[in-house]
């Protein structure tokens, strides 16, 4: 089974909207809140998200995390052994 990894960006364009990947962004939620494909995102994305919609989140009383919990996006709190297997992967979007 895949696992969709989520990158703050991804998040951000997907929040933000508007980005040239967004039609992409928008399938790949949908399919997480589907339950078609898992998707995760780090605890050290996920605080870059939550840095960068601290003002949409003020503005608007949206909460990124609510969001990303209502597309089926679980947290992981990597360890060092992953943390160097990510470093090394490539970005999709």
């Amino acid at each position: 089974m895949s696992v969709g990894v989520l990158d703050a960006g991804v998040v951000l364009a997907w929040i933000r909207g508007g980005h040239r990947s967004a039609r992409r962004v928008e399938r790949l939620f949908k399919a997480g809140r589907e339950g078609k494909i898992p998707l995760v995102i780090s605890t050290v994305n996920l605080a870059e998200v939550l840095i960068h919609t601290a003002q949409w989140s003020r503005s608007t009383g949206g909460d990124a995390v609510a969001l990303l919990r209502a597309s089926g996006v679980a947290f992981h709190s990597p360890d060092e052994s992953v943390t160097r297997r990510v470093a090394k992967l490539r970005t999709s979007l």
